[in-house]
């Protein structure tokens, strides 16, 4: 009898320490919501990093989408997580303005959490580019698209930030226009033909806050 209890025993701790150990390495589920002026906001990516250095090098591990409606019910779903601290990230534009929001979270094996990444207004400026052919006074080109990027790398790369174009009908007082960005010193790059010939122009401007910024970039003879 005293055999059969002790092998009783024997079993449940070899169970119980199975299942403390699954319970350690169970993966975990956490559920993003992203809330700004006072609501939650729908379609916003929200971006999850393993290290703040990642962060800061926009280097995600993964991503997802808070939900198209009910947003404060549907929030951006990461699963799968192993046990660890997490730092996320999420920006948007809502047409007049521009949020970013960090946070971080201690995630448990197992964990199913969520986390309201709360997001505020950033200050930002816009930026009008004319384009010009072979002089500062040059000609004004129309229907020419001016690429925006972060820095001359990126550039070099060819990934822009964002894209626009200068006005077919009136490029003399419509440049491209780019909106929302955050106080730093952009890069530009155009080209275009005419006359058969190919014509590229690159510059880098600083744009200010609360404020549109002109730059008239010149495109030379390549």
């Amino acid at each position: 009898m005293k055999h059969f209890q002790f092998f009783i025993f024997l079993l449940i701790g070899i169970f119980t320490m199975s299942t403390f150990s699954c319970d350690e390495n169970s993966p975990a589920k956490v559920t993003v919501f992203v809330k700004a002026d006072g609501k939650y906001w729908s379609n916003v990516t929200v971006k999850l990093y393993v290290s703040i250095a990642d962060r800061n090098a926009d280097n995600p591990f993964l991503e997802a989408t808070t939900g198209a409606v009910a947003p404060d019910k549907n929030g951006a779903v990461f699963i799968n997580l192993p046990p660890q601290t997490y730092y996320f990230k999420a920006m948007f534009s809502d047409g007049l303005g521009k949020y970013e929001g960090t946070g971080e979270l201690l995630v448990n094996a197992g964990d199913d959490v969520s986390f309201t990444l709360q997001c505020s207004k950033m200050p930002t400026g816009n930026l009008q580019v004319f384009v010009r052919k072979d002089l500062p006074s040059g000609v004004y080109m129309g229907s020419v698209s001016v690429y925006l990027y972060k820095s001359t790398a990126d550039r070099d790369a060819g990934n822009h930030l964002q894209v626009s174009a200068t006005s077919s009908s009136n490029p003399q007082t419509e440049g491209a226009m780019f909106t929302y960005l955050t106080f730093q010193t952009y890069y530009l790059k155009a080209n275009f033909e005419t006359g058969g010939k190919q014509y590229e122009g690159l510059g880098q401007v600083v744009v200010p806050i609360n404020t549109t910024t002109s730059y008239h970039l010149v495109c030379t003879e390549k």
